[in-house]
């Protein structure tokens, strides 16, 4: 028995430095499979890398483009607005010197008894021809008839 013993170590002693090979190689024949997945990998992300930086540059490219064409609308909104206030101030001035003209007039006519009497039709209709071809009032559009404070017709 002592001999079955000694043979069983002897077999242990003579295979097992063959045994611990085997699992070397079977251990690195894993590494080398993950080490060649893992390189597919990484040339595939260093690929998407490449592409996306590409895009994240088209991106900002179109971000700067469009945020130049906003500063563009931007400045010409605030430039159309300096000019509509300048308008708008404009016909503030001329409604009130119109209005200042139209009092002043009334206020002339008063006493005056031709001003009180109605104006025939033909020489209404030639003074707004002279008023057309003096460009004061455009074709399309007749003269308004304001009332002019006349005491001869109820308004």
């Amino acid at each position: 028995m002592r001999v079955f013993v000694l043979n069983i170590l002897n077999l242990f002693r003579n295979v097992l430095p063959l045994f611990v090979i085997a699992l070397i190689c079977v251990e690195l024949g894993l590494i080398i499979d993950s080490n060649s997945r893992l390189k597919t990998t990484n040339q595939h992300l260093t690929e998407m890398l490449g592409s996306k930086e590409a895009q994240v540059s088209a991106l900002r490219s179109k971000n700067d483009a469009l945020a130049n064409g906003l500063n563009e609308l931007v400045t010409a909104v605030r430039q159309q607005n300096a000019v509509m206030k300048q308008v708008t101030t404009e016909r503030v001035v001329a409604s009130q010197e119109n209005r200042t003209l139209r009092d002043e007039i009334r206020k002339n006519l008063v006493g005056d008894r031709c001003a009180a009497s109605p104006v025939p039709a033909a020489a209404a209709d030639r003074l707004r021809d002279a008023a057309r071809a003096a460009g004061r009032v455009p074709d399309r559009q007749t003269a308004a008839a304001e009332p002019s404070g006349r005491t001869d017709r109820p308004r």
